[in-house]
């Protein structure tokens, strides 16, 4: 039997909050972070009591400096993605929000380094296809982008999600520690 959630001591959980940002032509806007060895979508983690909506156009627009001022905002829910803990990894779940599109163009600045001699937390963005996905991040991830667009075209889709996969669905066996 499982003891019920300590509300004054709860689990350590990461809520990331992501967006799915498209150029006219359908492809995917990634980026190339120092701390991870693949490409992903633009976002982060939320804050301490900051809705995972909020959190999502704060992250992009820290790290892509893309706000309603240059057009962009933060749209509909698409998936929830679970992620259940790794080796180095407390568990986590992902909200995968609508970025819509944006010219292929548009401007995007990436942060510079928090001090000096560190690396900056994104290194350079890129769009993919969808069909090309697969080289830029890990499958876990190509699951989740190709869910969230899903969602985009067929509304009754599945939204729940467990590691980018639908949560009825069969699971198969669990991926490494880094395609978290």
């Amino acid at each position: 039997m499982h003891a019920d959630t300590d509300w004054k001591n709860p689990p350590p959980r990461r809520m990331g909050c992501l967006a799915i940002i498209r150029n006219p032509r359908g492809g995917i806007l990634l980026e190339n972070t120092s701390y991870r060895d693949y490409w992903q979508l633009p976002g982060g983690g939320a804050l301490a009591n900051e809705e995972p909506h909020d959190a999502c156009a704060r992250e992009v627009a820290e790290e892509l400096s893309l706000d309603a001022a240059n057009g962009f905002r933060v749209g509909s829910l698409l998936v929830v993605d679970y992620t259940p803990p790794t080796e180095t990894s407390v568990e986590g779940v992902n909200f995968v929000y609508d970025g819509g599109i944006i010219p292929t163009e548009t401007k995007l600045t990436l942060p510079k380094p928090a001090a000096p001699g560190e690396k900056p937390e994104i290194l350079a963005t890129t769009w993919v296809d969808l069909y090309d996905l697969g080289r830029y991040t890990t499958a876990h991830q190509v699951r989740r982008i190709l869910a969230a667009i899903t969602v985009l075209s067929h509304p009754g889709a599945p939204r729940d999600l467990v590691r980018g996969r639908d949560r009825g669905a069969p699971t198969e066996p669990t991926e490494t520690p880094a395609a978290a």
